[in-house]
């Protein structure tokens, strides 16, 4: 009898913990972003691109190039394959990197293999790819993967090669699908909002066959140069790269004059990055960009605010989308019951915020609220909290050692560890925000060019 009483009191603190256990879990659960399976669910990736318009590539000509390298994380392809890209038809999709080998069942140009021999001399970045292809034909097994389960070597050294591919892979891009209206370029941490875009691509705004387009998401580089940063994605005319390559001609169809690629190899050498170049033989060649930020949007999911100043505003594209976040965004943007109708900019608090109308406050976080307050709001995180709500447009803030920090835009953050002092806490204003949600009705969508 004894033993049975025991044995009942451990069954029933086991059971209390367990109870503890999953009503902790869940609650960590529901202040996370939304949580979805990792990526490689094909199964479920089928349905959905079942349900994808994919005839629209088709109907509006529209050519993907997404560029990578054999640098980066196996991660950052393989989940943009799986969810970005996982529904663009073959025949739409080309894939430039320096290196051929396929990833899975897709093709790869190396893009850098046929560069003129201008691009190997005194240029000690080049060297990188020499190495590459050496290690490669050393170890290598399989794209972005090795024998011992490792993937060839680049990190930086392999980022020095990026700028060498942007005039050779739009070269390579008209010369295999020459017939395509619009070329989009993406990296591969770049996000797309696809509806968004075939919306944004309508006819009565914009005619590709007989405009030099050049959009994205406008940004000052080295000398002035006004072009559109690569990692929120760009879109590029037909007219506008049969401009870009345009070469002299002889009588007998000959070429005069060397490829643009050829032509600007001190330019591409001297620069950092690839799409400033682009930016400048765009400029040389009376191309004016067209700026659609922050609709093209240059923060990454953590920094990215969203205000009165763009609550109505669709979501075109996002850089520096981390693999599990491309995942996740897809899935939730799929689930059409997220919102009814296009995406825009106040529907991704239902995705970073999903319970921000309950929480207020969130322990070991900081909000990146980016504006320092003087005292007494630095006093305490409470008094930092009450300083918030007593301005008109504070709609979050984040407390640590001292420092009370103020934002006008409500952003996801990250988890900020420290003890004593040195901890952090991030607010928000629900009542703020809750009336936000009330007033921006969002009748209109404005598709709203940059002032700058």
């Amino acid at each position: 009898m004894l033993k049975f009483i025991v044995r009942r009191r451990w069954q029933g603190l086991i059971a209390f913990i367990s109870f503890v256990l999953l009503f902790s879990l869940l609650s960590s659960l529901r202040s996370l972003p939304y949580s979805i399976p990792s990526v490689g669910s094909s199964n479920d990736n089928v349905e959905i691109c079942n349900a994808f318009p994919i005839q629209v590539f088709q109907k509006k000509g529209i050519q993907v190039l997404l560029k990578t390298g054999i640098g980066e994380s196996p991660e950052r392809i393989r989940a943009h394959l799986a969810s970005v890209t996982s529904c663009v038809p073959p025949t739409n999709l080309l894939i430039f990197s320096d290196n051929s080998d396929p990833i899975g069942d897709h093709e790869v140009i190396d893009v850098l293999a046929g560069l003129p021999a201008i691009y190997k001399t005194d240029n000690p970045d080049f060297l990188v790819y020499e190495i590459q292809k050496a290690e490669a034909r050393r170890k290598y097994t399989g794209f972005l993967g090795s024998i011992d389960g490792s993937y060839v070597s680049g990190g930086w050294d392999g980022w020095k090669l990026d700028r060498f591919k942007f005039l050779p892979m739009i070269e390579k891009a008209v010369e295999l699908r020459p017939h395509a209206a619009w070329y989009l370029i993406l990296e591969t941490d770049t996000y797309v909002f696809w509806e968004n875009l075939f919306e944004f691509l309508s006819d009565d705004r914009f005619s590709p066959l007989y405009e030099p387009l050049y959009l994205g998401a406008a940004v000052y580089g080295t000398n002035g140069t006004r072009y559109a940063l690569g990692g929120s994605g760009f879109l590029l005319s037909r007219v506008a790269v049969e401009v870009l390559v345009a070469r002299l001609r002889g009588p007998d169809g000959e070429f005069l004059e060397p490829s643009v690629t050829e032509r600007y190899a001190d330019v591409v050498k001297e620069e950092c990055c690839g799409d400033i170049v682009l930016g400048r033989v765009f400029t040389d060649k009376n191309i004016t960009l067209s700026g659609f930020a922050p609709m093209f949007n240059t923060l990454d999911l953590e920094n990215l605010g969203v205000s009165e100043r763009n609550w109505c505003l669709p979501l075109i594209t996002m850089d520096h989308v981390r693999s599990e976040h491309m995942d996740g965004l897809w899935r939730w943007e799929r689930n059409k019951e997220s919102f009814n109708r296009l995406p825009l900019h106040h529907n991704l608090l239902d995705y970073t915020h999903p319970t921000i109308d309950l929480e207020g406050t969130r322990l070991d976080w900081d909000s990146l609220s980016g504006q320092p307050t003087a005292s007494p709001a630095s006093d305490n995180a409470t008094a930092c909290a009450e300083a918030c709500e007593t301005m008109f447009d504070c709609l979050q803030y984040s407390y640590s050692n001292g420092v009370c920090n103020f934002d006008y835009a409500i952003r996801l953050g990250h988890r900020e560890d420290g003890y004593g002092e040195y901890r952090w806490i991030s607010g928000w204003d629900i009542n703020k925000i809750s009336r936000l949600k009330k007033v921006m009705r969002c009748e209109l969508v404005e598709w709203r060019q940059q002032s700058g």
